[in-house]
């Protein structure tokens, strides 16, 4: 246990440091900047706290995001329950799609994942299926935003309303909660 006076060679690392004065101060003003006209969800990767998260979530927060199904993992059963994977979750086998199912079975968890092409999507929806009564993922289409990193083209309009149409079909395991269009290069524009 990390005690007041410890010195910064004894810590295990990684090790969070944070002026909670100052994240919290932070915090209000990003609350106060949208002012009920957007839903805050910020990426976990800043903190790689569940406490933190969980704050975060009890002040305003809808939830978190994450990159990698562990760490989804990782918050869910540590009390962070509604958790966005804002990539794909794809395995051979499907082990993965059958793991992220699980997690949503867990009470008041809500899950949801990015997808870019049908074969993922019924990938999901088996697991789903499988895992049985409870289990429900909510389904995020994912579209290229000019990058070239990953999504549904999006000039293919085709492929992204089929894609919605198979998650439709999908219900109850998939719910279909909209789009996601993430350009890296935007994200400190002032």
């Amino acid at each position: 246990m990390v005690q007041v006076g410890d010195t910064v060679e004894s810590l295990p690392t990684p090790c969070l440091f944070a002026d909670l004065d100052v994240v919290e101060a932070n915090h209000r003003s990003l609350l106060k900047s949208v002012q009920g006209r957007a839903y805050i969800r910020p990426h976990a990767k800043a903190c790689k706290s569940a406490k933190l998260c969980r704050w975060l979530c009890e002040n305003g927060c809808v939830g978190v995001c994450v990159s990698k199904l562990s760490e989804a993992v990782q918050l869910v059963q540590n009390g962070v329950l509604n958790v966005h994977v804002s990539g794909q979750v794809v395995s051979v086998d499907g082990r993965k799609e059958r793991v992220l199912s699980q997690l949503s079975t867990i009470p008041g968890a809500r899950i949801s994942v990015c997808v870019d092409s049908v074969e993922n999507v019924q990938a999901l929806h088996a697991a789903a299926k499988a895992t049985g009564d409870g289990a429900r993922l909510h389904v995020i289409i994912e579209v290229e935003s000019g990058q070239k990193r990953c999504g549904v083209p999006r000039e293919d309009t085709d492929l992204t309303l089929r894609i919605a149409d198979v998650v439709k079909e999908s219900a109850p395991y998939l719910q279909l909660d909209g789009l996601q269009v993430y350009h890296g290069m935007a994200q400190q524009i002032r």
